[in-house]
């Protein structure tokens, strides 16, 4: 084998490992914005005194008033 192959040979491993990585760093990204997602909500309920479901509710009516 040239060395030219065997280090194009590399570099293709090298790539197929980053694409792996990235694939599963998505995921644990995607898995940490949920999370973000409901600790946020859960903040806001604890922020106006009121349970998840009630802050729920609070929003949709808001939003009703909102619409033309």
């Amino acid at each position: 084998m040239s060395i030219y192959t065997e280090k194009r040979d590399q570099l293709i491993e090298k790539i197929k490992g980053l694409e792996k990585r990235i694939a599963s760093d998505t995921a644990k990204k995607k898995t940490l914005e949920d999370k973000l997602k409901e600790v946020s909500r859960l903040a806001m309920a604890e922020e106006y005194n009121c349970k998840p479901r009630e802050l729920d509710e609070i929003i949709t009516s808001e939003h009703l008033l909102l619409r033309p």
